[in-house]
């Protein structure tokens, strides 16, 4: 009798074939748990930059001696709102420029890609888009009252 020691060709092929299967299913696996990573990371960005400018605002239209003074516009577009609070006898400008908005000229979101305002009686509508791949989109509506 002949002694058999080693593999033969034919299950070394079928070795080769599930390895190589495995790591397939092993590699696409994690191409989507990064890509859904850098999404989720872009996304969470971008709530991050809205809920920035919603505390800002927040703060400043819910004072009772704070009125609306003025909305801005440049190229046609109502991006920017002023609003006076009487009590500090002080003007608080909400500006969207450059990519960014500013409160009283200091930088508070980045990454944004339009925002806009409309006012009807005494509710403030702002339409908010952020930039990236995983850009988000959002109409906040503030009442005055």
């Amino acid at each position: 009798m002949k002694c058999e020691k080693g593999i033969t060709l034919t299950a070394l092929v079928i070795y080769v074939i599930v390895f190589l299967f495995i790591i397939g299913i092993v590699s696409t696996i994690t191409s989507y748990f990064y890509n859904n990573f850098i999404n989720f990371d872009e996304t969470t960005k971008s709530y991050a930059e809205i809920n920035k400018f919603n505390m800002f605002f927040l703060q400043d239209i819910k004072k009772k001696e704070v009125a609306i003074n003025n909305i801005i516009e440049t190229d046609g577009k109502k991006n920017g709102i002023e609003l006076y609070d009487s009590n500090k006898y002080e003007t608080i400008a909400y500006n969207f420029e450059n990519n960014s908005i500013y409160r009283n000229g200091i930088l508070i979101c980045k990454n944004i890609e339009d925002m806009q305002f409309s006012i009807e009686e005494n509710i403030i509508s702002v339409f908010i888009q952020t930039q990236g791949t995983a850009g988000y989109t959002k109409t906040i509506n503030y009442s005055m009252t």
